[in-house]
């Protein structure tokens, strides 16, 4: 039975462990795997996987071995700590990471709402709230955002400093994401119950946390280094000049919808919302 890291080989990596073969159920996991990237090898014989890609596909397979294991009676389910937030871990961008940490929490931990603040270079901030009560939304929002100002300017309760929480709140957690030695973000999850939340809870948002600071640290980075072909950069550099997609087109003698295509290729390609965050990101690279 082949390790784990004989499915990348075609990719030099140093994968964390190998599974336990003598698993009836993750032998067979192995052989589904096996068989996907014969198919994989077979389509694209020369071609040399993405290294994001791989880790992605590292981070599920993890997971499904974890399942496996808890199945056959050889490991835990409820060891919700140890998950590895392969969906957080897929961001691709700031405001994606944000609408992520309150999502990826919903599989694991019972609330009633919550939200995730993210601070983009320049202190932009980034906010994104879910959860299926409503009516504490806007409350859970404005707290989130109290709670990171001050988190981000070193108060280090900042429960103390805050005004009293909306009467709709009865049960809070959160916590700081953290990269760089610098607070770039919160987490922040509310019950309309009186204590909704367990000890438990609060080791699962710290496990996402640490995950999110890698995540914000690597989109921080792709995004300092924003890939783009040169008539790609002709464009971003006019957009972040002010100008709009036809005195664009009119300066690199194209037509408007051909300058509309360049940029929509470089914000699927990096996640990006708007053609604003794409020239402010290849703006960042020009001055590393």
């Amino acid at each position: 039975m082949p390790r784990r890291d004989s499915y990348l080989m075609l990719m030099p990596m140093d994968p964390s462990g190998s599974p336990d073969t003598s698993n009836p159920l993750t032998i067979l996991l192995h052989d589904c795997v096996e068989r996907v990237l014969a198919s994989w090898r077979r389509l694209h014989p020369d071609a040399i996987p993405p290294e994001r890609a791989v880790r992605r596909f590292l981070d599920a397979l993890t997971t499904l071995e974890q399942a496996a294991d808890a199945l056959s009676g050889d490991g835990d389910l409820d060891d919700r700590a140890a998950m590895p937030f392969p969906e957080v871990q897929g961001a691709r961008s700031y405001a994606h990471l944000a609408g992520l940490l309150p999502r990826a929490l919903e599989r694991i931990v019972s609330f009633d709402a919550a939200a995730a603040v993210i601070r983009r270079p320049g202190d932009d901030l980034v906010i994104d709230v879910c959860g299926r009560d409503t009516d504490l939304s806007e409350p859970v929002r404005d707290r989130a955002l109290q709670l990171h100002a001050l988190l981000a300017g070193g108060i280090e309760d900042p429960e103390r400093a805050l005004p009293p929480r909306s009467a709709a709140i009865r049960s809070a957690l959160y916590v700081p994401l953290v990269a760089g030695g610098t607070v770039v973000g919160t987490t922040y999850i509310a019950s309309a119950r009186e204590g909704a939340f367990t000890a438990d809870d609060e080791r699962v948002l710290v496990e996402l946390a640490a995950h999110a600071s890698d995540a914000f640290g690597r989109v921080d980075g792709e995004l300092r280094a924003l890939r783009a072909t040169p008539r790609q950069a002709q464009v971003l550099a006019l957009v972040a000049a002010g100008l709009s997609d036809k005195e664009i087109a009119g300066r690199l003698g194209m037509s408007p919808r051909t300058v509309r295509t360049h940029l929509e290729r470089v914000l699927r390609e990096h996640g990006m919302a708007s053609r604003t965050e794409a020239a402010t990101a290849w703006l960042r690279g020009q001055r590393q």
